[in-house]
């Protein structure tokens, strides 16, 4: 027989992992003192950025979770190839883990429809982009420490150099970088809005004498690069617009041999232009207006 869990007081959902000292005094342990409550509703009663951390928590417990099924079913797998029936107990464990799988599944769902997050709004819009994929890059990737679009870019290990030498340290979040691949396989397969740079930077790459790719595989990579690029560039543009600035006006054609480099500073813009490199992506230049209502010392 299960034990039966205790829900958050505050949100009546959830189960409460959590004990919150009602009086903040944490020697006091009254029983009217105490409350039972998730992480989430705990986090925003003590103002520490509570979605974020709540969501990390399900997509790391969703990752652990998949893994070990996987893990479960090659073991499964292992068994029938040497002719030896597998244990009754390990069908009924990958069961288990699916069923719990689908339970974490719609928790992320019902956090991210929770007008929690502004950018999901945005990013469901996106053909090839589901709430699991959307809320690896909500946890991943932090809008505030990003200063320019070239720091998504490199967080994700889109530049040509982040790649593996022995006895140095890689740049990039390697987790992150897997997802990156993920979402530009389901943009493909989707025939997503982005997939049209696939298309150009294939038939550009086919074509080119500069450096060429040295066979279709490579050129299949550097279309993807590009393609990631216009999306995280379009993400990047959009999130900061949700996060603190009012309205974007893009100005076409002013500097089509530059990429623009747009650096926040305390709610202030600041864009400074970049020449382009042979490898680089041409950007639209934009201005962004700073929201009224935003305090700037």
């Amino acid at each position: 027989m299960q034990p039966i869990k205790r829900l958050c007081e505050i949100c009546k959902f959830k189960e409460a992992v959590n004990i919150h000292h009602k009086d903040l005094n944490h020697r006091n342990n009254k029983k009217e003192n105490i409350q039972y409550l998730c992480v989430l509703c705990h986090s925003k009663i003590h103002n520490i950025s509570p979605n974020i951390s709540e969501l990390k928590r399900l997509v790391l417990l969703l990752n652990r979770l998949q893994k070990t099924r996987i893990s479960l079913v090659n073991n499964i797998n292992g068994f029938n190839h040497i002719e030896i029936n597998p244990p009754d107990y390990l069908n009924y464990f990958v069961t288990f883990l699916i069923k719990k799988e689908k339970e974490v599944e719609k928790e992320i769902k019902l956090l991210l429809d929770s007008s929690a997050y502004k950018i999901w709004t945005w990013l469901k819009k996106i053909r090839g982009i589901n709430y699991k994929l959307a809320a690896k890059l909500i946890v991943y990737l932090d809008i505030n420490k990003a200063k320019r679009i070239s720091s998504f870019w490199s967080y994700c290990g889109l530049k040509p150099e982040d790649i593996r030498i022995k006895g140095k340290k890689l740049n990039c979040n390697k987790e992150l970088k897997s997802i990156c691949y993920q979402i530009a396989k389901s943009f493909i397969i989707n025939k997503s809005q982005y997939k049209k740079f696939y298309d150009i930077e294939k038939v550009r790459q086919s074509i080119k004498k500069d450096n060429p790719p040295k066979n279709k595989l490579h050129i299949h990579l550097r279309a993807i690069r590009v393609m990631l690029k216009e999306f995280l560039k379009d993400l990047f543009i959009e999130w900061k617009k949700l996060s603190c600035l009012n309205t974007i006006e893009p100005q076409k054609g002013r500097y089509p041999h530059l990429t623009s480099s747009i650096v926040f500073n305390n709610g202030r813009e600041e864009l400074s232009e970049i020449p382009q490199g042979k490898k680089g992506i041409c950007e639209k230049v934009f201005i962004f207006l700073p929201n009224p209502k935003l305090a700037v010392d």
